[in-house]
């Protein structure tokens, strides 16, 4: 991180938390999880330790339906866009514990994006 100058790092499936809460360098950086895990609950949105920020795939989800079908109400789409806190907002967490994001490499990329009519 030092040499390169990686500001962070995004888990995909992240359950490997004493690992990481035992190296200090790994302490500094920004972490962000995928809300999925391999455990036996899988799905794992809101439930990170606070170290993590998280994917809002919830935000996600929204954006994709108020942009194809026009079927979000105003306030879920307030919900979504103000970080998910009914989610997100637990053990102390702040709003930047969601990270909205609208592409992914797992099912509507930076080119579906910009590719549909």
């Amino acid at each position: 991180m030092r040499v390169c100058h990686v500001d962070g790092f995004r888990f995909d499936l992240a359950p490997l938390f004493e690992v990481i809460k035992a190296c200090p360098l790994l302490l500094q950086a920004k972490l962000i999880a995928e809300s999925w895990d391999v455990g036996l609950s899988g799905y794992q949105a809101g439930n990170f330790p606070p170290l993590f920020a998280e994917w809002n795939d919830h935000f996600r989800a929204d954006m994709r339906r108020l942009w194809l079908y026009r079927d979000v109400s105003n306030g879920a789409f307030s919900r979504r866009f103000a970080a998910s806190s009914g989610l997100f907002q637990r053990d102390g967490r702040l709003p930047h514990a969601a990270v909205n994001l609208i592409t992914a490499h797992d099912g509507f990329t930076l080119r579906d994006l910009v590719s549909f009519n």
